[in-house]
């Protein structure tokens, strides 16, 4: 007599291992998602510094007036260089007939937000989300906060001395 010697696997042992597998799946997958999110917020935080270091060389390089606007509902940030109406004018921008030239925009991704404009600089500016870079390469410095949908937050530092740019390192987002 021939005896059946089949070899495969029953249907108990594929439903274990597809059990096995849809387990280990469900524990993986929300810490690759969490780990895309650190990841968004960190890039973003890198293209601002990256924006912010090329707004402070284009007024200390070019001797421009710069100006950073920061939009929190669009999250979008714009750069302006201070243009004069005409020749004869002096270079400042006090007063109302200040004209401002787009140069740069930058979107931040939707699951980063602008939290807070701290500026360092008192003045008497009524544009809260504006930072300005000065001929002389000084700003008005100050901080700006970057969160994503998780709370974890990045803070970009902006020397009011000598305009440089940087992450503050807070060890506990990493």
């Amino acid at each position: 007599m021939k005896k059946n010697s089949c070899s495969g696997f029953t249907l108990i042992e594929l439903i274990v291992v597809l059990v096995i597998v849809g387990l280990l799946s469900g524990l993986v997958m929300p810490r690759m998602f969490q780990s895309m999110t650190r990841i968004e917020l960190r890039k973003a935080a890198g293209d601002m510094v990256s924006f912010l270091r090329s707004a402070r060389d284009e007024a200390y390089y070019k001797k421009l007036f710069i100006r950073v606007s920061f939009n929190p509902d669009t999250r979008q940030v714009l750069l302006f260089r201070y243009q004069r109406a005409s020749e004869d004018e002096e270079t400042s921008f006090a007063g109302p007939e200040m004209v401002w030239a787009l140069l740069k925009e930058i979107l931040l991704p939707e699951s980063v937000s602008i939290e807070r404009i701290e500026k360092k600089k008192d003045t008497d500016s009524i544009d809260v989300h504006s930072l300005y870079f000065y001929p002389s390469g000084t700003s008005d410095g100050g901080v700006i906060t970057l969160m994503d949908k998780k709370g974890r937050v990045f803070q970009i530092s902006i020397d009011r001395i000598t305009g440089k740019v940087r992450i503050i390192d807070d060890t506990e987002n990493r």
